[in-house]
């Protein structure tokens, strides 16, 4: 019998603290390669190119700084993306000092191992085919 089997999700908490430490509120995270990689992959390369052209004196190229992280911030997190805007009260920069860690760090390189695992699983597969 030949099985067929799902790729593995990754899932995480992320927990909303206030600034005492105290949990306000906690995220699930659950992403599967299929549905972002390729986007993630676009909208980092995005995230790039707006950093090098952004000037804090032009609000025009700060607003689409922002366009693009919140871009990146909606892919990974989606509706929760708009509840950790509003834990941050509209303040950009410090969640984008606390999130961005957390998205480059730990999402980033989590889906960098999926995607070499699929890629080695396949290469095997056509190994195995010959």
């Amino acid at each position: 019998m030949y099985q067929l089997k799902k790729a593995p999700l990754f899932e995480d908490d992320l927990e909303l603290l206030d600034e005492s430490g105290v949990v306000n509120q906690t995220i699930h995270v659950s992403l599967r390669l299929d549905d972002l990689l390729g986007r993630y992959n676009e909208t980092i390369n995005a995230l790039r190119a707006a950093e090098d052209a952004v000037q804090p004196e032009n609000e025009a190229s700060m607003e689409a700084y922002g366009e693009i992280v919140m871009q990146l911030l909606r892919l990974i997190f989606r509706e929760n993306a708009d509840v950790i805007l509003t834990h941050y009260e509209g303040r950009y920069l410090s969640m984008l000092e606390q999130v961005m860690p957390y998205v480059l760090d730990v999402i980033g390189p989590k889906l960098r191992e999926m995607s070499r695992r699929r890629i080695a699983s396949m290469k095997a597969a056509r190994r195995d085919a010959v």
